[in-house]
C-alpha cells in the first residue's frame, strides 16, 4: 500500500478538482488486505472486448471505501488511469450525475501521463441537461481511443436513485470498452443489470462477508495501533464484531486509549460511547422513526422469522419491514435456512451474512450475554488440543473396510418461519438490547419471556431457556430448567446448561432440583469439584422443597417436575466414578417403574431423566463386570437417544460399546463400536471431545492388535492430543481447561500409548527398555489395597491389561526381575489368576523350562481356568504350540495351533499371534493350506511377519526372545566393558579375583554370542543393554 503522501499534489493522485473525486487518503494503520487484490481486467470480459465491472457490496462500515482508495493506489502504481467519484444524493440528477461522471474519466488521464489524453474537445464537453444514449455513446467512444486500461471508481453508488441516471449508467456498463473497466461501491446491489453482467462473465464481485476482518486480520490491525489482546480477549472481539471493519476500527481507537481491555469488552455494545454513536448516526440516523421502533421491538432474539416478528412488534407488515431493511443492507441479513428444531445452537460469526452450522442449527447464544462465558463452551466446540494434531472432520475414513457409520433416522425438523429467518448485526442488536433495557426494564423483560415462550412452543430448547433467564422470571427460568436442561446434557450442550443457572434468579438456584441439575452439568463438563460442592450443599439441606405444585402452574410451558431423589442418586453415580472411587456396596440408578418404551404419557424430561440414567447404570454395571446386562442396557439407550434426536447420548453409547466389547474380551466388535463412535461424532465437532478418548483408545488397541502400526500410533495421537491439551495430573485433573477425567481412561491412554510405541521402537532397545522403566511405577498402583489418596484400584481388565503389557514388554528387553514383579502384583488380585498364570508361562518360556511352561499354561487350556483377557488364553495355546514342536510333536503343536487360531482369527489378533515365539511363525508357513476357514487371516499374519521380518524387525523375527538373559551380576559387568578397565582393575574395584572375572565373562561371552570384548559392547548396546 502507498504512503499518504503519494496521495497529494499535483503529481501524485490530484488534489485538485471538486473533493467528491478526491480519491480518499488511508491511514499509515490502515490494514493492507492482501487477500482481497487489486482486480484485474477479467478475460471472458476481454473476449467480448468490453470492459470489467467489479461490485463492491457491504454493509456500512465494511470497509468499502478503504478498500477502494487502496486499490486505486496499485492500479496508479502499476500505470493504469484512476478516476474517482464518491456519489451523493445530488448526483440524482442526471445533469450532475454525468457531470461527475466525465469529470473522473478526465482525471484518469490527467493523473497517469502514461495514458493517452482524450480526444480534443472531450475535455470541454457540455454535459447536456438530460442526457441521452448518444451522450454516453460518445464517452464510450471516446475513452475507448485512448487505448489504455482506465479504471472507473464510483463510490457509494447506491445512493443513486433515479430511473434517468440508473438507465444511462446501465449504458455505460454495457458499452464500456474493452479498457475501461468500472469499480462500484455500494452498500447493496444497485438497481443496475448486475445479473446480465454476470451471466456475460463481466462481473468480479467483493461481498460483505469477504470484506469481514479474519481473526489475523483483527489482530494485526489492533497491532498497528499498538495493542496486543490476549487470544480469548481477541476472539471475544471478533465475536462482538463479526470482523465488521467500523466495529473492529472503533475498537482499536478505543483500546489506544489505555482502556482495560476486558472492561472495554464488556462495554462495547453498551447504549453509549463511540460505538453507540456510530450506529446512530450511521445506521439508525437513515432510518425512519417507525423503522426505529420495529428494530427495537425486535432486538431481543438473534434471529427471527416473519412470525416471531411480527407477535413481537405487533405489526402484520413485519415481513415486509424485515425484508425491506435486508435490502438496504442496514446490519439486517436473511437466510434461508430457518430455524431448525434440532441441533445445537452456534454463534454467528461474521458481519451481517449468515453462518450455516451445517445442522439447521436455530439461535446461536446472543452475543451481548457471554461476556462471561468465554473461557469454555458446549461439546460441539470440541475441546483444545495440544499440538498440531488433525482431528478426523469426517469419522468416515476411519473405518475399516466393510464398516460403515449409519445414519440414524430422526425426526424431521419442524418448518418454522417459511425457511426464511433474518438476524440483526451483533452490535447493532446489543446495543438496541441496551436501549430496551434502559427505556423499561419490564418491557425488555416482556420481550424476553414471549420469546422464550415461542421458542418454547417449536421445542427449541437452548434458546427458549437463554430467554427465559434473560426474562428473569423465575417461574419461566424454573420451568425451563425442568423441562429442558436434561436434554441439553443429552445433547452435549453444557455450557449453555451451565450458563442458565449460574445467570438464574437466586431463589430458583437453591432449589434442590436446580443444585441437582447444577452438579450435573459440572459432571458432564468435568468439573469434578464444582459438582462435589453442589452435592455438599444439598447434604446439608434441612429439608426438601415440594416444587410440584409450584413448578406445573407455569401455564406456558407443558412438563413433568423432575424427582430430586432421583437427580441426587444420579450424580453422586457420576461423581463417584469421575472421582475413581465408587462405593462397592451401591446399587445401580434405579429405572423401574418407567414405561421402557417410552410411551406418549411421559413428559419429554423424564424419558430424558431415564435415558440418563440408563446410561449411568450400563456404565455403573460395565466397571463392575456385569459386561452382557451393561451391553444391552447401552443398546437400548442408544436406540432411545437416535429416536429422540440426543446425538451427544448417541456417541457415549457407541463409546460405552466399545468399552463393553473390550471387557468382553470382542476384540472385532471393539474396534467396529470405537470406529463407529469417532465416525459419529467427527462430523458432529466433537473429534477432539474428551468423551471420545475411550474409543481412541480402543480404536488404537485394536490397530495394534492387527500390528498395523501407522494406524495405532496416529489414533493413540488423537487420544495423548486430548489429554495432553488438558495437562491431567493428579487424580485426573486437567489443569488447562479444568477438566476431570475418568481416571480409568487417563490409564489406559498412557497404557495402550506405551505399547504402541514400544512396537515402533522395534530398532531401539533402549528406548525400549526406558518405557518398560517409566511404567513400573504406574504399574505399582495396580495392587487391590486402596492407596492414601483413597483412590480404589482399578477394574480388573484394565488391570490385566496393564499387568499383561508391562510383562511381555519385560520379558520382550531381558528385565526379568520387573516381570517377576509384574507377576507378584497380579498374584494379590485373585480375579487375575488366570491372566497370571499365562504370564508366568511366558516367564518360564522365555527361560527355556519347557516343562513348568506347559505346566502353568495347562489350567487355562484345560478350561480350569479362564483369564480375564482373552490374548492371554490365545497366549496360553501358543505356548503349548511352541513346547509342543521343541519335544517333537507336530501334531499336538497343530492342533493347538489350531485352537489359537479360533480365537485369534476373528479378533485380527495379529500381534499375539506372532509374538510368543518363532517357533509358532514357522508352524504357520510350514502348515499353510491345512488352516482351513482361517488360511485368508493365517496370510495376513505371515504377510505382515514377513514385513517385519524384509525391514529387520526384532519384535516379530524373535518372538519373546528379544534381548540376552544376564545376571544382575552379569549387566553389570557389561557395562563396565566399555571402559578402559584391565580385567584385573575391574577385579579389584569389586573386590574379587581376576578368575572371577574372566570365568564370567566366558558366561557373558556365550549368552551374547561373541568372542571378543569389543564384540561385547557392541551387542549390549544394539540390544539396549548399555
Amino acid at each position: 500500500m502507498l504512503d499518504e503522501r503519494s496521495f497529494g499534489g499535483p503529481s501524485g493522485l490530484g488534489r485538485g478538482g471538486a473533493p467528491k473525486r478526491h480519491i480518499p487518503r488511508l491511514s499509515t494503520r490502515t490494514l493492507n488486505r492482501d487477500r482481497l487484490p487489486v482486480p484485474q481486467p477479467l478475460q471472458s470480459a476481454r473476449e467480448r472486448d468490453q470492459g470489467t465491472v467489479v461490485l463492491v457490496a457491504g454493509a456500512v462500515g465494511a470497509g468499502k471505501t478503504s478498500l477502494l482508495s487502496s486499490w486505486s493506489a496499485q492500479l496508479l502504481a502499476r500505470g493504469d488511469g484512476v478516476g474517482w467519484a464518491s456519489l451523493g444524493r445530488e448526483d440524482n440528477d442526471p445533469h450532475v450525475l454525468w457531470g461527475t461522471v466525465l469529470d473522473a474519466v478526465r482525471d484518469a488521464t490527467a493523473r497517469r501521463p502514461g495514458v493517452r489524453p482524450l480526444p480534443a474537445g472531450l475535455g470541454d464537453w457540455d454535459v447536456p441537461v438530460d442526457p441521452d444514449p448518444d451522450f454516453v455513446g460518445r464517452v464510450a467512444s471516446a475513452v475507448a481511443t485512448t487505448g489504455d486500461d482506465i479504471w472507473l471508481l464510483l463510490d457509494d453508488v447506491h445512493v443513486v436513485r433515479d430511473p434517468r441516471c440508473l438507465e444511462t449508467l446501465d449504458l455505460l456498463l454495457r458499452w464500456a470498452p474493452a479498457n475501461l473497466h468500472v469499480v462500484l461501491g455500494a452498500r447493496a446491489d444497485p438497481a443496475l443489470r448486475i445479473a446480465r453482467l454476470r451471466i456475460e462473465g463481466r462481473l468480479a464481485e467483493v461481498r460483505d462477508h469477504d470484506l469481514r476482518f479474519t481473526v489475523a486480520e483483527t489482530a494485526s490491525l489492533l497491532l498497528g495501533h499498538g495493542i496486543a489482546l490476549s487470544q480469548g480477549q481477541l476472539a471475544t472481539l471478533h465475536r462482538l464484531t463479526e470482523g465488521w471493519a467500523a466495529g473492529v476500527g472503533l475498537a482499536a481507537l478505543s483500546l489506544s486509549t489505555g482502556r482495560d481491555p476486558d472492561a472495554f469488552l464488556r462495554a462495547f455494545a453498551s447504549d453509549d460511547g463511540a460505538m453507540a454513536g456510530y450506529l446512530i448516526d450511521e445506521v439508525l440516523g437513515g432510518l425512519s422513526e417507525d423503522r426505529r421502533d420495529f428494530l427495537l421491538a425486535t432486538c431481543v432474539p438473534e434471529r427471527l422469522t416473519v412470525e416471531l416478528a411480527g407477535r413481537l412488534s405487533g405489526r402484520d407488515d413485519a415481513g415486509a419491514v424485515l425484508r425491506e431493511l435486508a435490502a438496504t443492507n442496514s446490519l439486517v441479513t436473511a437466510s434461508t435456512t430457518g430455524l431448525s428444531t434440532h441441533g445445537p445452537s452456534s454463534a454467528p460469526v461474521g458481519a451481517g451474512v449468515e453462518v450455516d452450522t451445517g445442522d439447521g442449527s436455530s439461535l446461536a447464544r446472543t452475543t451481548d450475554e457471554t461476556a462471561g462465558d468465554q473461557t469454555g463452551g458446549d461439546e460441539t466446540a470440541g475441546a483444545a488440543t495440544a499440538g498440531p494434531v488433525d482431528f478426523p472432520a469426517d469419522g468416515a475414513d476411519e473405518l475399516p473396510e466393510g464398516i460403515h457409520e449409519e445414519v440414524p433416522e430422526r425426526r424431521e425438523p419442524e418448518d418454522i418461519g417459511a425457511g426464511t429467518s433474518y438476524r440483526y448485526h451483533a452490535l447493532l442488536r446489543s446495543y438496541l438490547r441496551a436501549r430496551l433495557q434502559a427505556a423499561s426494564l419490564s418491557r425488555s423483560s416482556r420481550m424476553h419471556a414471549e420469546t422464550a415462550v415461542w421458542f418454547a412452543e417449536r421445542d427449541l430448547a437452548a434458546d427458549a431457556l437463554d430467554h427465559a433467564v434473560a426474562s428473569g422470571r423465575a417461574e419461566l427460568v424454573r420451568g425451563m430448567l425442568h423441562r429442558y436442561a436434561l436434554g441439553l446434557l443429552l445433547d452435549g450442550r453444557f455450557a449453555t446448561v451451565g450458563r442458565a443457572l449460574t445467570r438464574a434468579p437466586e431463589d430458583v438456584r437453591r432449589q434442590p432440583a436446580v443444585v441437582a441439575l447444577a452438579a450435573l452439568t459440572s459432571l458432564e463438563s468435568g468439573d469434578l469439584g464444582t459438582a462435589e460442592m453442589h452435592l455438599a450443599a444439598l447434604a446439608r439441606a434441612r429439608e426438601v422443597t415440594d416444587e410440584a405444585a409450584a413448578v406445573a402452574d407455569e401455564p406456558h410451558v407443558a412438563y413433568e417436575p423432575l424427582p430430586v431423589d432421583r437427580l441426587v442418586a444420579l450424580a453422586h453415580h457420576h461423581a463417584a466414578r469421575l472421582a475413581g472411587r465408587p462405593d462397592p456396596g451401591a446399587t445401580e440408578v434405579s429405572a423401574t417403574g418407567w414405561d421402557s418404551g417410552f410411551g406418549a404419557a411421559f413428559a419429554p424430561n423424564l424419558r430424558d431423566l431415564e435415558l440418563m440414567e440408563r446410561i449411568q447404570t450400563a456404565i455403573t454395571l460395565l466397571s463392575r463386570g456385569r459386561t452382557p446386562e451393561a451391553a444391552v442396557m447401552l443398546e437400548s439407550a442408544m436406540e432411545t437417544a437416535i429416536r429422540t434426536g440426543h446425538d451427544h447420548a448417541v456417541m457415549a453409547c457407541k463409546a460405552g460399546l466399545a468399552g463393553a466389547a473390550a471387557v468382553a474380551g470382542d476384540l472385532d466388535a471393539m474396534e467396529q463400536w470405537a470406529l463407529r463412535a469417532i465416525a459419529y461424532a467427527s462430523p458432529r465437532g466433537w473429534a477432539a471431545s474428551p468423551k471420545l478418548l475411550m474409543p481412541y483408545v480402543l480404536a488404537a488397541s485394536a490397530a495394534h492388535e492387527r500390528y498395523d502400526l501407522t494406524r495405532a500410533g496416529r489414533l493413540i495421537d488423537l487420544a495423548a492430543a486430548i489429554l495432553d491439551g488438558a495437562g491431567p495430573t493428579v487424580g485426573g485433573r486437567t489443569p488447562r481447561q479444568g477438566i476431570d477425567l475418568d481416571p480409568e481412561i487417563i490409564r489406559g491412554v498412557r497404557s495402550v500409548a506405551a505399547s504402541v510405541g514400544f512396537a515402533l521402537a522395534e530398532d531401539d532397545p533402549a528406548r525400549r527398555r526406558d518405557i518398560v522403566t517409566a511404567r513400573a511405577e504406574s504399574i505399582a498402583e495396580l495392587g487391590p489395597v486402596t492407596g492414601p489418596t483413597g483412590h480404589a484400584p482399578l477394574t480388573a481388565p484394565l488391570a490385566a491389561y496393564e499387568l499383561t503389557e508391562q510383562h511381555r514388554m519385560a520379558l520382550m528387553t531381558g528385565q526379568l526381575t520387573v516381570a517377576t514383579a509384574v507377576e507378584h502384583l497380579a498374584a494379590l488380585r485373585p480375579e487375575l489368576e488366570g491372566d497370571l498364570a499365562v504370564m508366568r508361562a511366558l516367564h518360564a518360556l522365555r527361560l527355556g523350562h519347557q516343562a513348568e511352561a506347559r505346566a502353568q499354561s495347562s489350567p487355562v487350556t484345560s478350561g480350569l481356568v479362564v483369564p480375564m483377557l482373552v490374548t492371554a488364553t490365545i497366549s496360553a495355546w501358543l505356548v503349548e504350540v511352541t513346547v509342543a514342536l521343541r519335544n517333537d510333536q507336530p501334531t499336538v503343536a497343530h492342533e493347538a495351533l489350531l485352537t489359537a487360531l479360533d480365537l485369534a482369527a476373528p479378533r485380527h489378533g495379529i500381534r499375539i499371534l506372532l509374538q510368543v515365539s518363532s517357533e509358532v511363525v514357522d508352524a504357520l508357513r510350514e502348515a499353510r493350506g491345512r488352516f482351513g476357514k482361517h488360511e485368508d487371516f493365517v496370510d495376513e499374519a505371515l504377510a505382515v511377519a514377513g514385513r517385519a521380518a524384509g525391514e529387520e524387525r526384532t519384535l516379530l523375527a524373535d518372538g519373546l526372545q528379544g534381548a540376552p538373559l544376564l545376571s544382575p551380576r552379569e549387566l553389570s559387568l557389561l557395562r563396565d566393558l566399555p571402559s578402559m578397565l584391565t580385567v584385573a582393575e575391574i577385579a579389584r574395584a569389586r573386590a574379587v579375583s581376576p578368575n572371577t572375572i574372566k570365568t564370567q565373562l566366558r558366561s557373558l561371552f556365550e549368552k551374547l554370542d561373541v568372542t571378543t570384548r569389543r564384540d561385547a559392547v557392541a551387542t549390549g548396546r544394539r540390544a539396549g543393554l548399555i
